[in-house]
């Protein structure tokens, strides 16, 4: 059981980040979103993932990308600077937090 009056940061695919929106009063949801190119490069330069693998895992990826338009935010990750992401989601947290 959660508590009210607490924060919760969480990490969900999209499927379970809407699920929590329909059980819960106040979810804010931030999509972080990769351009598919550098996606795709991504994956084949850690060399773990067959082609058929990276063809599944590409479209999923453009499922998650549609599904992300019922998200609050969707901010982008790019490549060779995650700083700019994360203060993003800085700057999303702190105007999204409750004033006390």
């Amino acid at each position: 059981k959660l508590l009210k009056n607490h924060n919760i940061l969480m990490e969900a695919d999209v499927n379970g980040a809407l699920k929590i929106r329909d059980k819960m009063d106040r979810v804010v949801l931030i999509f972080i979103r990769v351009d598919f190119n550098i996606l795709k490069k991504r994956i084949k330069r850690r060399g773990n993932e067959t082609d058929q693998e990276i063809k599944i895992r590409m479209k999923r990826a453009e499922m998650e990308n549609q599904k992300s338009q019922k998200y609050d935010y969707r901010i982008e990750n790019p490549e060779g600077h995650p700083e700019k992401a994360v203060n993003k989601i800085l700057e999303i947290i702190k105007k999204e937090l409750p004033k006390k």
